[in-house]
């Protein structure tokens, strides 16, 4: 019995909730899941740098095809690596928020929280970086909303398809 409970409520979700996220942003949070638009597009998107091993070459071979990427960046690396983060902007990727640490969101405080997202926004302003800044989660997106953080910040988390 129990089983089969687990089993209709995994099958619910993956079949019925989780594609349908965007109509309730009360429950997953208000958030990017997709943009509507007539245009045949792929958002390119790369987490976790920047990394001097591949993110100048990824964003150099994305430059010259004329394919502008969004890099969700973690502020300890930009702070490693300033010089990288600035010749993205200067390639004319967008950058996000990828948190300062790379920490699972689910245990942290909303102060700490805080602390990981204004931290990195902070870094790429000083950098000289002037856009919406989005925010992708580490780890996996949360099934819930991160924080009230992202709300009372006016923070808007970005999801992507294979975080499910």
């Amino acid at each position: 019995m129990i089983v089969g409970a687990i089993a209709l409520t995994i099958f619910l979700f993956d079949r019925v909730l989780w594609p349908n996220r965007y109509l309730a942003p009360w429950v997953f949070g208000d958030a990017f899941y997709q943009v509507q638009t007539d245009e045949k597009v792929v958002a390119l998107t790369f987490d976790d740098g920047p990394d001097p091993r591949y993110t100048a070459q990824i964003g150099q071979i994305l430059a010259d095809a004329g394919a502008p990427s969004t890099f969700f960046v973690m502020g300890r690396h930009v702070e490693q690596h300033p010089d990288i983060v600035q010749t993205l902007m200067a390639q004319g990727h967008e950058l996000g928020n990828h948190t300062w640490s790379h920490p699972s969101l689910k245990a942290k405080s909303p102060a700490t929280i805080r602390q990981e997202l204004e931290a990195t926004d902070d870094l790429l302003r000083d950098l000289g970086y002037t856009e919406a800044i989005p925010f992708r989660s580490p780890l996996r997106p949360q099934l819930v909303h991160p924080c009230p953080t992202c709300s009372n910040s006016g923070i808007r988390p970005t999801f992507c398809g294979r975080c499910r």
